[in-house]
């Protein structure tokens, strides 16, 4: 039988622990990209904001029709532009879970 302090370290993780929506897939066009989230959401994002945010300044919509969404659908790459980033990139502060 668990003590109490064991019961109330294990609460502790518990609440700590939160999961971010998975990403679903992308969509690119010319002037944004949108993500579609497991939860519903579709957030949308200028490709010139994002360029800033990646330090890439010549970043063009071409580079981010190849992308590829890892196993664990937190993580994508944009193997044209070189860029390896997460959801928090269209979540931010809101991704419904921090």
């Amino acid at each position: 039988m668990k003590g109490v302090n064991e019961r109330l370290h294990e609460q502790i993780r518990e609440e700590k622990e939160h999961f971010h929506p998975k990403l679903l897939k992308l969509k690119v066009n010319q002037t944004k990209i949108t993500a579609y989230l497991e939860d519903k959401r579709e957030i949308s994002l200028p490709i010139s904001e994002l360029s800033k945010k990646w330090g890439k300044s010549n970043l063009k919509s071409e580079q981010l029709r190849e992308y590829e969404i890892f196993p664990d659908q937190f993580s994508l790459y944009f193997s044209k532009a070189d860029i390896y980033t997460n959801i928090l990139i269209f979540t931010g502060n809101y991704c419904g879970c921090c």
